[in-house]
C-alpha cells in the first residue's frame, strides 16, 4: 500500500491535529494523536484568522482553560462557555470542529461530576440561538453563552 501524499494545507492541518491533542488534550482528553482522523477537505482551516495563528490560539487558549479549571473558586457557567466558545471560534480542523468541541465539553462535565447535557441544537430555534450567542462569543461578549450554559444544566 502505498503511501499518501498530503497537500501542504493537509499537512498543516495534522500538525494543528498535533498541537491541538499537546496542548488540550495531555490534560483534558485521554487520547492520542491517532485518534483523529487524516483532514479529508482542502477547505480553509478557520474560518476566524491567519492559519499560522491557529496553533498559538490553540495553545494560549487551552493553557487559560486549564488555569480556569485548576482555580479554587472556579465560575463554571463562565468556563463552559469560554470552553465552547474559543475552541469553535478558533476552529483548528478542516472537519469535525463542532465534534471535538462536544468531545471536549463532555469531558469537562464528566470531570467536573455533572450530568451530560444536551450540547447540540435539537431544532431551527435553538440552532438560531446557539450560531447568535456564539456570534456574541467571538466578539467576547460571554453573556449569551453563558445563559444558554445555565438553561442546558437547569434542563438536565
Amino acid at each position: 500500500m502505498s503511501k499518501t501524499a498530503f497537500s501542504p494545507r493537509a499537512r498543516w492541518t495534522n500538525r494543528c491535529c498535533s498541537t491541538f491533542i499537546a496542548t488540550s488534550a495531555a490534560t483534558l482528553l485521554p487520547i492520542g494523536r491517532d485518534d483523529f482522523a487524516q483532514p479529508k477537505s482542502k477547505s480553509a482551516s478557520t474560518r476566524h484568522q491567519l492559519s499560522h495563528q491557529v496553533p498559538l490560539l490553540v495553545r494560549d487558549d487551552f493553557a487559560d482553560l486549564n488555569v480556569r479549571l485548576a482555580g479554587k473558586e472556579m465560575l463554571l457557567l463562565e468556563t463552559l462557555a469560554f470552553a465552547e466558545g474559543r475552541l469553535l471560534f478558533i476552529h483548528p480542523f478542516s472537519d469535525f470542529n463542532g465534534r471535538a468541541t462536544r468531545l471536549l465539553l463532555a469531558e469537562i462535565l464528566r470531570r467536573q461530576e455533572l450530568p451530560p447535557v444536551e450540547l447540540a441544537p435539537t431544532n431551527d430555534t435553538a440552532r438560531r440561538n446557539y450560531i447568535s450567542a456564539l456570534e456574541a462569543a467571538d466578539r467576547l461578549d460571554w453573556t449569551p453563552l453563558t445563559k444558554l450554559w445555565q438553561e442546558r444544566l437547569e434542563t438536565t
